[in-house]
């Protein structure tokens, strides 16, 4: 089985919060805070809350462009079972937004990926803590090398006075390379697309339905090795229980599903929110040869969420609010070997997020904005592995308090930092991470030249584990530039 962790690994560290000077544009970001400093008084709508394709050009008025590198590095020996060492990931990515007419908007993004990982322990596939419990691994640690392109379209058409639709894709080739024993070849191909609707019932309410199926190939070349041998190749069929196999077979694993989702917005002059609902259904295959399938296994999951984001301005110059955000996930899935059609695993689990900020704008020819901000995570697994007759369900927890700001020193430069600190508890019987404490900061600075922004921003961070005093370091680093057409 899987671990269920996966997505600590990049909260702790990632700044992910945007602040915008020059239109309602997400592109400035202020420490960890996610949502108590506003883009924009109109920043909570369904395109950047519910990624509702269709509300593309109501989001946003304004033709821009952007060429960006981000570069995410992270190193230590506080990871789990199959992690990595050290993972640097690199890109380079052109985004452009363009009105074509009074009713069309139309958003493209190109981005090269050129990622490194650093002694991956075992595992041979991209995501091994995936939900599914089929993990392919070897004998060895190793360094892997990936690159790709990913290319990201959206297409938005206002057809009525109230009535609009838009369509979305995304797709990505990612390959990968290990270098050392048993040097196979990994290749994933991505391919999402979204279909969506957007209603205004009202002056103040909108609805929206989008309709998201995707598919996802992943393939493990394995190769003779250099003296001419099979590979060992050991497949996991949850965390404890294995079989090996000598091979040169490629193993494909096919992920299918769709996501469904309806939303509401609700836009007063000092009362912002949105509300989504949804369900995701995913269906797994992992077998050998494409022409002639040899199945390993299969997996289905069932995901039932809600989310929600309000804003409340304390005051008609609205230079304070307040935001609250309530995130909740619902899995519910099972998995099975495929010859005696046996279970082998299955697992039902609560993922509850929420989140509370406070913002305030001081001062008019040197504007400074403040920020605090809470966030609490609570994830409730209820775990069976089958083969290994394991069953768990302890409680996993993370809490965030962060701080963060906005100053313009001058006229056309403005300033951000921000800090944070993470008290995360994990149980023992999950063997993961185990308790740790994080602490990290940013610090950014934009310049304005006419219808130019250059964006220079760098966070930091360090988890400190709480009894097996092991460490990870993490620094990230986004260079952009922003042109308004």
């Amino acid at each position: 089985m899987k671990r269920i962790c996966t997505i600590f690994v990049l909260i702790c560290f990632l700044i992910m919060a945007g602040h915008n000077f020059a239109g309602n544009i997400h592109q400035w970001r202020v420490g960890a805070i996610e949502i108590a400093i506003p883009a924009n008084i109109n920043e909570i709508n369904l395109y950047h809350f519910s990624q509702n394709s269709a509300w593309l050009e109501a989001s946003d008025s304004l033709n821009w462009m952007t060429v960006s590198f981000n570069s995410q590095n992270s190193w230590g020996e506080l990871r789990r079972w199959w992690d990595a060492y050290g993972v640097h990931q690199n890109d380079v990515r052109f985004t452009g937004q363009k009105h074509v007419s009074q009713t069309q908007a139309f958003y493209g993004s190109v981005q090269y990926n050129m990622d490194y990982l650093t002694d991956v322990n075992r595992a041979i596939e991209i995501e091994p803590y995936a939900p599914d419990p089929f993990v392919p691994c070897d004998s060895m640690q190793g360094d892997f090398s990936y690159i790709g392109p990913q290319v990201e379209a959206t297409f938005s058409h206002r057809l009525l006075k109230n009535l609009w639709w838009g369509v979305g894709l995304n797709y990505k080739i990612y390959r990968g390379l290990k270098q050392v024993y048993s040097m196979p070849e990994i290749i994933r191909r991505e391919i999402a697309t979204d279909l969506s609707l957007a209603y205004r019932l009202s002056g103040s309410i909108t609805i929206g339905f989008s309709f998201r199926p995707f598919d996802v190939l992943d393939i493990i070349k394995i190769v003779k090795q250099p003296d001419g041998t099979s590979p060992i190749i050991f497949r996991y069929r949850g965390e404890f229980i294995f079989s090996s196999l000598t091979s040169t077979d490629d193993r494909h694993a096919r992920t299918k599903g769709v996501d469904i989702q309806p939303q509401i917005m609700f836009d007063y002059p000092r009362l912002k929110g949105a509300i989504s609902v949804g369900y995701k259904y995913v269906w797994h295959e992992v077998y050998d040869s494409p022409l002639v399938r040899r199945y390993d296994g299969y997996y289905q999951g069932q995901n039932y969420y809600l989310s929600t984001l309000w804003r409340y301005f304390l005051s008609a110059s609205m230079k304070s609010s307040l935001s609250l955000r309530y995130r909740f996930r619902y899995l519910e899935d099972w998995a099975e070997e495929p010859i005696n059609r046996m279970a082998i695993y299955r697992s039902y689990q609560r993922f509850h997020h929420f989140t509370i900020g406070v913002s305030r704008k001081m001062g008019s020819l040197h504007p400074l904005t403040v920020a605090l901000e809470g966030d609490y995570q609570r994830i409730l697994p209820d775990k069976l592995d089958y083969l290994a007759r394991i069953y768990r369900n302890e409680p996993i927890s993370a809490f965030d308090l962060k701080i963060g700001g906005i100053y313009s020193p001058y006229p056309r430069w403005y300033i951000q930092t921000g800090m944070w600190y993470r008290v995360y508890n994990e149980p023992e019987i999950w063997h993961y991470y185990g308790d740790y404490r994080a602490k990290g900061g940013a610090l950014g600075v934009a310049f304005y030249q006419g219808k130019t922004i250059w964006l220079l921003n760098a966070d930091f961070g360090r988890r400190q584990g709480v009894t097996n005093h092991r460490s990870q370091t993490q620094i990230n680093v986004q260079m952009q530039v922003r042109k308004f057409l």
